[in-house]
């Protein structure tokens, strides 16, 4: 069977023209970049939160580095005033080219993985770390404000495993591959971030996706808190994704879970990520809108006969469907589970 195996190479080379030609294009005009001109950055959040992110780890090292042997850096009052600094340093983000570049590309090659290979980049660089075997779910949870794609795997992860406070790597792990296995349907579209990536420079599936006649497996595979008169610029971003303990994950004991959800919206017509790019190259002429709509339309039907004849009616002999073929026998059959 035809399916479609990430293209690291593409993903590299892509990533390095786009972050040539962004920052080319910005420092023609300006000396540095700011916080604020971060989050606006490109047209797509995911890249432009992942350089934040990436921002705040180096920060919180680079202010690690003040700390001496010498002094108690731990005293109450210590703390406030290294608080209120980070946090007033933190609103004077100035990042000049040469460091800007790196930053940018990372960004960029991480929400390509992110899409391509959500499950293997998550446990990678949200669950995993070095020498890390146990997860802190609190930290965990920190972590979703930078998470734009994708993002119910991790809250999924957090909600199962909130409880114990902690959970080993392997189980965090294992978990969200779970999760991911049965909720193909509910990652984000490749398509669609492919057609954001063209408003900012050329893009196409077949830069990022190779086809392949095998099964591909390539998917499965602190700082203090103390009160402050100033907030930081980190706690300030995102927070809009970013949900407390009592509210997305908390749910009443006899509430659905997120696992629950996407379980019961998994019953609407879903595909994965192979079978929407098979399917709509196969049988739409990869037509993007045709098929989107196709999907919509299916869904409203409330019984696969009345589904069957819509499609054989308006699509068959206008794209010569072959009803013998594998890819339209899979077709169907994916449409026909979504009644039963």
């Amino acid at each position: 069977m035809k399916t479609y195996n990430v293209k690291y190479k593409g993903i590299e080379t892509y990533t390095a023209q786009l972050q040539e030609q962004l920052t080319k294009e910005f420092f023609a005009k300006r000396q540095f970049v700011t916080g604020k001109d971060i989050l606006e950055f490109t047209p797509i959040p995911q890249i432009n939160f992942f350089m934040l992110k990436s921002l705040l780890l180096a920060w919180e090292q680079e202010i690690e580095k003040v700390k001496s042997p010498f002094f108690d850096f731990d005293h109450p009052s210590v703390q406030e005033v290294l608080t209120e600094f980070k946090n007033t340093l933190s609103h004077h983000i100035k990042v000049k080219e040469k460091s800007f570049n790196t930053l940018l590309y990372n960004a960029i090659y991480d929400a390509l993985e992110l899409v391509f290979n959500p499950n293997e980049y998550l446990c990678t660089h949200f669950i995993a770390g070095k020498d890390v075997q146990t997860v802190d779910i609190e930290t965990l949870r920190g972590s979703l404000k930078y998470l734009k794609i994708n993002a119910f795997l991790i809250e999924s992860c957090i909600q199962n495993f909130e409880d114990e406070g902690t959970v080993q790597r392997y189980k965090a792990e294992k978990y969200i591959d779970t999760i991911y296995q049965k909720s193909q349907g509910n990652l984000h579209d490749p398509i669609a971030f492919v057609d954001e990536l063209n408003k900012m420079m050329p893009a196409s599936l077949d830069m990022f996706l190779e086809e392949s006649y095998e099964e591909s497996h390539a998917a499965e595979y602190g700082m203090a808190s103390t009160d402050s008169s100033t907030k930081s610029f980190f706690d300030d971003i995102g927070n809009d994704a970013l949900p407390t303990r009592n509210e997305t994950f908390k749910e009443e004991e006899t509430g659905p879970t997120v696992a629950d959800a996407l379980a019961e919206q998994n019953k609407r017509t879903s595909f994965s990520l192979n079978q929407k790019i098979r399917f709509r190259k196969e049988l739409f002429n990869d037509e993007k809108d045709v098929f989107e709509e196709v999907i919509r339309e299916c869904d409203r039907h409330t019984d696969f006969d009345t589904t069957l004849d819509y499609l054989m009616i308006n699509f068959a002999g206008r794209y010569g469907w072959d009803e013998d073929s594998d890819v339209f026998v899979e077709f169907i059959d994916v449409l026909m589970k979504r009644y039963e």
